[in-house]
């Protein structure tokens, strides 16, 4: 009679969790990221009004504020509504968005000689842009008119500012220089006729 002797299997449990679990896991989280990314980096689009399109070119024409980028321009097209003037659709960075306001301004800034002297040199390298002044006055929007030239300070900004009244213009222009000893000490803002005291 064979005496075999007779083992019991060794059982041991299954580990409730497993590092392949991971990877579904880390798969769904990027997965949710990239969705929230791509919501909250969604462009704001809107429309500025432009008496020319002269200098604007679509996908180069960018919006400048403070030195930054802040939009660029994807479209342009004739205003239907007369014909008259073009129409930019600008997308802009969404951080922009609490200053998209009926008070926010834009103006194409170019290379322009004048009597006061030669501005916009800098675009001679990166191209003629849009430049904006933002303002937190007025319901926000997406429709905008550009101006036909950068706007004067404001008269509330820090600095001296004075008013002279003269009796006719002479050769004075906006951007015209104020010297004291041949120094420019400083510039000409803007200028409107006196009614008051016009005869």
């Amino acid at each position: 009679m064979n005496n075999t002797e007779v083992q019991e299997a060794l059982v041991q449990p299954s580990k409730s969790f497993s590092i392949v679990w991971l990877l579904p896991l880390i798969a769904l989280a990027i997965g949710v990221w990239l969705l929230y990314q791509s919501i909250t980096d969604v462009p704001i689009e809107i429309t500025v009004d432009f008496a020319t399109g002269t200098g604007i070119e679509v996908g180069k024409t960018k919006v400048i504020f403070e030195g930054i980028q802040a939009g660029v321009v994807t479209d342009i097209r004739l205003d239907q509504s007369d014909m008259k003037g073009v129409v930019a659709t600008i997308e802009m960075d969404n951080r922009m968005e609490a200053f998209l306001r009926e008070g926010t301004q834009f103006w194409l800034v170019k290379p322009e000689i004048s009597l006061s002297g030669i501005t916009g040199l800098e675009t001679i390298v990166s191209g003629n842009y849009i430049a904006m002044k933002i303002s937190t006055s007025g319901s926000p929007t997406q429709y905008f008119s550009a101006l036909e030239e950068s706007p004067a300070v404001d008269m509330s900004e820090p600095g001296l500012h004075l008013q002279l009244l003269a009796d006719d213009l002479g050769s004075i222009n906006v951007g015209a220089p104020l010297l004291y000893k041949k120094i420019v000490v400083g510039r000409v803002l803007a200028y409107e006729l006196d009614t008051a005291q016009d005869k």
